[in-house]
């Protein structure tokens, strides 16, 4: 006897109107974010396909709306974030920082015309403000 699959009558998780209005305000730069980063901004080999929030729980709501507060992700190190004993908020945001310096030495490099190693990451962290 030849059976169809099941269809669902219902979604699998009920979203309230006001998160369904806050993530249609935050998606399309949760979806920038992704496709500005294209690696994985932690293991930096897969393709980024996922955007996490550094702040969750009830302050996760207001970690949206701060761009810098979100890590774009593969689905593998997303999973990984959930461990707050491995990752916790700190070490998150040692890893946007990172990340950001890289691509702000990439882009000093290129504007002056350079070798993409002629300013690293580790020749500003030399330098005391």
């Amino acid at each position: 006897m030849k059976r169809t699959p099941l269809k669902r009558k219902t979604p699998l998780a009920r979203i309230s109107k006001k998160r369904r209005t806050l993530n249609a305000l935050m998606n399309p730069g949760r979806t920038g974010l992704v496709l500005l980063a294209g690696k994985c901004m932690c293991c930096n080999k897969a393709d980024a396909t996922d955007c996490d929030e550094i702040c969750r729980g009830a302050h996760r709501e207001e970690c949206l709306r701060y761009p810098r507060l979100q890590l774009a992700l593969c689905r593998s190190c997303h999973e990984l974030m959930d461990d707050y004993s491995e990752w916790p908020i700190e070490k998150q945001l040692r890893l946007r920082l990172h990340w950001e310096l890289e691509r702000m030495c990439e882009e000093a490099n290129l504007v002056r015309g350079r070798a993409s190693t002629a300013i690293t990451p580790q020749d500003v962290m030399e330098h005391d403000v």
